[in-house]
């Protein structure tokens, strides 16, 4: 890491502690950073299933769940690039990663059963 310029060093753990987690649950998807940006990537469909905007005191991510599934979810903002990312989460403090990944995992479940859906149509 270092590329996320918003980020602080607090964030920038959360996001690798996040990172090292799915790969343990879901080796097949893949971190990737840029310089405002990190996505997580899933292979199998060609998508990023989650997008983090990291900030110096916290760090938003983006998934691809409908914000009424999880009550911690907002929806996202309503531009046509976030179309496919509908809700948001707001992570605080370390304590909220356990519910980041369980929302990453989700993420992933739902954009592999988009892609089934795509294929039986």
């Amino acid at each position: 890491m270092g590329k996320l310029i918003d980020s602080s060093g607090s964030t920038f753990r959360w996001l690798s502690k996040i990172k090292s987690i799915i790969h343990v649950k879901v080796p097949s998807l893949t971190y990737r950073e840029s310089k405002h940006w990190a996505s997580i990537h899933n292979p199998e469909t060609g998508k990023n299933i989650v997008y983090f905007h990291p900030t110096s005191n916290g760090i938003m991510l983006f998934t691809k769940l409908n914000h009424m599934s999880d009550g911690v979810l907002q929806p996202s903002p309503s531009s046509k690039q976030w179309k496919a990312y509908p809700s948001v989460y707001t992570m605080r403090s370390e304590d909220d990663i356990d519910k980041a990944v369980q929302l990453i995992i989700n993420s992933y479940l739902e954009d592999k059963k988009e892609k089934r859906k795509k294929q039986n149509q």
